[in-house]
């Protein structure tokens, strides 16, 4: 569960293609009944995230930092400039490309930082998986 989203938390549902919030405030069921019913892809998104409380700029400074240090992690291995990698509805993705990794064909061939588009932290793999999990009833 991403860091302040609440079991009682309410749902929207965003279209997988456009990015579009659809404007709901459901119960985490009733949002699942209403993507069953729809004839789109949607993805369960907390209603929260309809609101960004941080800017891509601010994002991408403080992705930045992250995976600068990361890199720390590989040493005599070549990273590209940092870039907007995914655009979420409630994260940003950010990554910085090795050119050797890729020539490795190793997925995804760098470095990803998640930034929270509610709060600003980096989301961690357990917030990945719940999300994913949420939205794989």
């Amino acid at each position: 569960m991403a860091a302040g989203q609440a079991h009682d938390e309410l749902y929207d549902l965003v279209d997988a293609i456009s990015g579009d919030f659809a404007g709901l405030g459901l119960p985490l069921d009733a949002a699942r009944e209403r993507r069953r019913e729809s004839s789109r892809r949607m993805a369960l998104v907390p209603s929260r995230y309809r609101t960004p409380g941080i800017s891509l700029e601010d994002a991408r400074d403080k992705a930045e930092l992250v995976l600068r240090e990361r890199q720390r992690d590989h040493p005599g291995v070549t990273f590209d400039d940092v870039r907007l990698y995914a655009h979420h509805p409630m994260v940003f993705t950010f990554a910085t490309l090795s050119p050797q990794w890729q020539r490795e064909a190793r997925v995804p061939g760098g470095l990803l930082c998640s930034i929270d588009k509610v709060d600003g932290h980096v989301w961690t793999e357990s917030e990945q998986e719940q999300y994913a999990a949420t939205n794989a009833e």
